[in-house]
């Protein structure tokens, strides 16, 4: 076999998985720094909603339109309240799923650590059900009274005294993928440059 046809497969084996190089592994590694420093951020947050990251901008918008499409005059008011944080953390995984069925496995590192971002701003929201301090955004009240979705959803389900021990179950997770987020970032940046060497 032919030097450039080993080359040609090595290049096939290692742009569409797990590896990139190239000028778009640039793009990564800026993509990677800053998730630390977001991950820094939320750690480093002094008190509940101090920090919320720029995917905020996305999944805030994605959090109100869940309400819109379910809203509480045609559904249960439960369901309603549901479905905007269903719609926030469900969007990337949609987003992943399409990248995965085009078998674009990079991305799905970038879009893990969407997700965990905003399991982290879920927790935030969950963490907030008994102080009632965080400022409400609600452009399909009607006018009406804003219900604060967390504190309501706990007290529905019989679990508000808990609030603060699931939100930081919730932020543990995300933590968990947005730092495999940036491991998997890493990891395929170092495959990238060992293909090329060899």
């Amino acid at each position: 076999m032919s030097r450039s046809l080993q080359g040609q497969e090595k290049e096939e084996k290692c742009e569409p998985l797990f590896c990139v190089r190239g000028a778009i592994a640039l793009f990564y590694l800026l993509i990677g720094i800053y998730f630390v420093y977001v991950i820094i951020r939320y750690l480093t947050a002094e008190a509940n909603g101090d920090y919320m990251s720029p995917f905020w901008l996305i999944h805030g918008p994605v959090h109100e339109i869940g309400h819109f499409f379910f809203p509480s005059g045609r559904f249960p008011l439960v369901i309603h309240l549901l479905a905007g944080t269903v719609f926030q953390i469900l969007t990337p995984i949609v987003c992943g799923i399409q990248f995965f069925l085009r078998r674009e496995i990079p991305p799905l590192a970038v879009l893990l650590g969407w997700f965990g971002f905003a399991l982290l701003d879920v927790s935030i929201y969950m963490e907030d059900a008994r102080a009632l301090e965080l400022p409400l955004v609600s452009p399909f009240s009607g006018g009406g009274e804003t219900i604060h979705d967390w504190n309501w959803l706990f007290h529905f389900f019989g679990c508000l005294h808990q609030a603060e021990r699931i939100s930081d179950v919730v932020a543990c997770f995300g933590y968990l993928c947005s730092m495999l987020s940036v491991l998997l970032i890493g990891w395929m940046l170092v495959r990238g440059i060992l293909m090329r060497r060899e």
